[in-house]
């Protein structure tokens, strides 16, 4: 996948904000050929004969709209052991 530079000239600060990509289309009905921006990499219809097509190519869009964020500051504590919270392990007696 390429990774593209594109200026926000013209786009809504929510649209900056979010991941986008540059999807190219070639329909094999038409032969018509387009390019469309998404928010991922997206089947879109035929501007002429309005068959669905999935991108020959998906190009990110770099610059502030390509940057994420870690749901959370702190590391995931699904796999920590009880010690490591601070609470006496679990003891199993037969």
């Amino acid at each position: 996948m390429k990774t593209i530079n594109l200026s926000s000239s013209g786009t809504t600060p929510a649209e900056n904000s979010a991941v986008r990509y540059l999807n190219h289309y070639r329909c094999p009905y038409c032969q018509t050929e387009w390019e469309d921006v998404w928010d991922c990499g997206c089947n879109d219809r035929c501007p002429d004969c309005n068959k669905e097509i999935e991108p020959y190519e998906s190009a990110l869009i770099a610059g502030d709209s390509a940057e994420t964020e870690l749901p959370c500051d702190g590391p995931s504590l699904a796999n920590a052991m009880p010690e490591a919270l601070g609470k006496p392990a679990l003891e199993i007696h037969a």
